[in-house]
Order: C-alpha cells, then structure tokens, then sequence
C-alpha cells in the first residue's frame, strides 16, 4: 500500500464523521457514526481481562471497520432497516474493499465474513457491543430526543444477542436498570405515556383520530395549514401564496403526483402530510430515478407528541414504495430534524434522504 492508497481509503473513512446517527449525546447534539465506532472499540478493549480467552485485538478491528457501510448509504435505525437496506449496504461495501490493497482487502474481506456469520465469541462479543452502546448512548440522551417506540424497545432490546455471556447478561441488566430509571424520573416531564395511559388519556378526552387520504373538498384547510407551517418555520410572507398552492394540488392530485395523508379528530383536519413524485435521470444512489419530496409534515400544536406525525410520515412513506421511488428527500426544518432522524433519514447536503430500497 503507497502513500496516495493510504489517504483514499482514510478520505471515504472521514464520511463517518458527518454521518449522523439517530441518537442524540448527553447535550442534545446528533452523535456521528464514526462516534460510536469508536465508543465500541473502546468498550471492546476495556473487556481485556473480563474476556481472556478471547482474540480482543480482532474485537476491537471488528468494532472499528464494522459501519464502513454506511459512508455509502448513511446510517439506517435497526428497527426500520430492512433486507433490501442491508443488501444494498454490503454489496457498496464489498465492492469497495475489493479496490483496496491485497492484503488488506482480504484481511478485511475474512473480517467482514467471520462478523456476518456470527459463529466464534469475538464476532458474537462485538456484535454485543454494537448493541449495547447504543442503549448506553440512548441513557445518556435527553428523553425529549427519543422515538415513541424506543420508551419499549430500549427495555428489551438486545438481550437475546448477549445471552451467551453472563458477564455482558449482567452487563444488559445494568443497562436495563438505567433506562428504567430514565423513563420514571425523565419521562413525565418529556409527556411520555405508556400504551396503557394513552388508551385511558384517548377514552376519557373522547378522542379518535382517524387517518384518511386528501380530496379536492379538503384544499381549503389543507392550504391553510400549509401556510401555517411556512409561518411558523420563520418564512418571510411577502405574497399571497393560496392561488399558486391552490393550481399546484389540483393538477398533481389529478395526475397522481401528489398524495397526502390527513390526520382527523372528528371532522377537524389536526394533521397534514404530502408526497409529490419527481423523476430524473437514474443514478447509482436511486437506479429507478423516481424520487418523492416530502413536505406539509404538519400537526395542529394541541395535539402534537402522540405520534400523530409518525403515523401520517408511515403512511406517504408507503405511498412513495408503491410509486416505485428510490428515495425520499425533505428539506427539515429543525423541529422536524428529530422526527425524521429518528425515522432513518440522514443529512444529504442541504436536505435530508431516506432511502427505499
């Protein structure tokens, strides 16, 4: 390997670095890919002594190469990551370290094969790891930066991965007794409610949202809505904006490029959302050249941390699938940054993408 080989493979390496992922650190901020890298390999050192019979120099190699994928395609939560997602990962990944050096393709390739097949106790410990730290890290966040389903996930969420170890069992359980007392002492305060306290908050407000498509009948509020959320994001109101939304829906409703989703509470619209289809040329990150645009991700302010948004988000994703998109991209505005992080989208320049397949 010369000097130039070297910098190349550290340059794609960097992408890492500004690669968020979707938990925040104790501050707030979105913590990097190449964050929690390193936070696992230093957990794997750390292990040295608890786990003597193991190789913990290879732990700690798995540890650092084990995201390279995501320079690639950027970081997708574990609970929406689908087959499709991890497919088109490890062929981008295998097909860059196939241009790497000899050896140290093939030291890596042997890594890569041994972390996938999950059959010797380092491949098994860092995948330990992996899982743990984000639990660790999840810990460490405001609760405020959490998604609604984690408040469950987190308190079972790899304890099958770690059962082959007593050491790292007790290790979960210990995390398991942090994230328990998070949610007793932080979660009232962050408007967390359990299944059960929706239910009964839901019965006793009389409360029913219903979810539906948008019609033409509906343009009039939808319009309003939109331009309360322009409002309320900071946009400078120098026109009248109703005619030109106005055209714009009723010719992309009527050709099918624009499909939204409405949030009820009765007959109150309290919830918007919009996908409009654009098509470009194909390329290699979205080889369909279908693409959605995200945008009125919007929710009464009386009625939002229910989920309501999340649900509407679920439902035009769907509708991008069905379309054949490649890709779904939002300009965010930073109230919604969190959501759609926490969704799967990552930064792409100015905007943020979530990829489909």
């Amino acid at each position: 390997m010369n000097a130039r080989e070297y910098l190349e493979i550290l340059h794609v390496a960097e992408r890492l670095k500004d690669t968020p992922r979707h938990c925040t650190t104790t501050n707030g901020r979105t913590e990097s890919v190449a964050e929690h890298s390193w936070r696992i390999s230093l957990m794997a050192f750390l292990l040295r002594h608890e786990f003597k019979d193991l190789d913990i120099d290879k732990v700690v190699d798995m540890c650092l190469i084990h995201d390279l994928g995501e320079c690639f395609t950027g970081d997708i939560p574990t609970f929406i990551k689908t087959d499709s997602d991890r497919e088109v990962e490890d062929s981008l990944l295998n097909q860059w370290v196939k241009t790497l050096p000899r050896e140290l393709s093939d030291d890596m390739a042997a890594l890569y094969k041994e972390m996938d097949a999950q059959e010797t106790k380092e491949a098994k410990l860092y995948k330990a790891l992996d899982k743990l730290e984000a639990l660790i890290q999840h810990n460490e966040s405001p609760i405020d930066t959490w998604s609604e389903n984690e408040y469950e996930l987190n308190k079972t969420y790899a304890f099958d991965t770690v059962a082959f170890s007593e050491w790292l069992t007790n290790l979960r359980k210990a995390i398991l007794d942090d994230t328990l007392e998070k949610i007793d002492t932080e979660g009232q305060n962050s408007g967390y409610q359990s299944d059960f306290e929706k239910h009964f908050v839901e019965k006793e407000g009389n409360m029913s949202i219903t979810y539906r498509r948008l019609n033409k009948d509906d343009l009039d509020t939808f319009i309003q809505m939109r331009i309360n959320q322009l409002r309320e994001e900071g946009a400078k109101e120098d026109i009248d904006l109703t005619p030109a939304l106005k055209n714009y829906y009723n010719r992309h409703i009527s050709d099918g490029t624009f499909v939204s989703w409405l949030a009820i509470d009765g007959e109150k619209i309290i919830g918007t959302s919009g996908m409009s289809f654009v098509e470009k040329p194909p390329y290699f990150g979205c080889p369909s050249g279908k693409m959605g645009l995200l945008s009125s991700m919007f929710t009464d302010p009386s009625y939002r941390r229910q989920g309501i948004a999340k649900e509407l988000l679920d439902r035009v994703i769907r509708e991008a699938k069905e379309y054949g998109c490649g890709t779904v991209q939002i300009t965010a505005s930073d109230m919604g940054v969190k959501l759609y992080t926490a969704y799967g989208f990552v930064h792409n320049g100015n905007f943020m993408q979530y990829k489909l397949f």
